[in-house]
């Protein structure tokens, strides 16, 4: 196979996913910055295990949407967990994009907002995939 077919047969089944991360993420900064209280925070973490959900696919393309559903969310339950030490919030405090990928302290509510955001992701493949 010559280069270029290689290259784009490792492209080819990553560039939806990657542009459903980008658009998940450009989402998720639109919530945060143009809307207030509940629907900015709460949407803002549907939104980026949106984002996680397409990363999970952009990384190994032929996963299956009840696989890529169980770790997104997990993901971001290791994220938040890591938030109750003292590294996220250093992060944060020195880069506001950590802030946004990383969080700055732990809050409980916000897990089942990562849920949330896995079952619209999960779903939305689904339903483009057939």
């Amino acid at each position: 196979m010559p280069p270029a077919a290689r290259v784009l047969a490792f492209a080819r089944p990553r560039a939806a996913p990657f542009a459903a991360g980008l658009a998940a993420a450009a989402s998720g900064l639109g919530v945060r910055f143009c809307l207030a209280g509940f629907l900015a925070k709460y949407g803002g973490v549907a939104l980026w295990t949106c984002g996680v959900y397409a990363a999970v696919l952009a990384t190994a393309p032929k996963t299956r949407p009840s696989r890529a559903f169980a770790w997104a969310p997990g993901i971001g339950w290791v994220v938040e967990a890591a938030q109750l030490t003292p590294g996220p919030a250093w992060l944060a405090s020195r880069s506001t994009l950590s802030r946004l990928v990383l969080g700055a302290a732990f809050d409980v509510r916000d897990l089942p907002a990562y849920l949330a955001g896995a079952i619209v992701a999960a779903g939305l493949h689904r339903l483009l995939r057939s």
